[in-house]
């Protein structure tokens, strides 16, 4: 299960997954469901540091969306953060 949070409106997306490493693809699709429902860019993608966002990386740069993963950004231990783990 993957799970994206929208900080701003606390719009929250879950995903079933097959496999760990699948949460790039699933954020690709959920990257154009929310610019189209949204019509706004999504301009960070904050992750644990699992291995299952290992190859989203190249995904960002393509899209220009900076990704931070926990424990590299304090913006990751915010309240908003803990919404995804209840």
């Amino acid at each position: 299960m993957v799970h994206f949070i929208d900080d701003k409106s606390n719009y929250y997306s879950v995903f079933l997954a097959r496999a760990k490493d699948a949460a790039a693809k699933l954020f690709e699709h959920f990257l154009v469901y929310f610019k189209k429902k949204f019509d706004c860019k999504i301009h960070t993608l904050r992750t644990e540091s699992g291995g299952e966002y290992d190859n989203v990386d190249l995904f960002c740069k393509r899209t220009a969306v900076t990704r931070q993963r926990s424990g590299t950004s304090p913006a990751i231990t915010s309240p908003s953060a803990g919404t995804a783990a209840s």
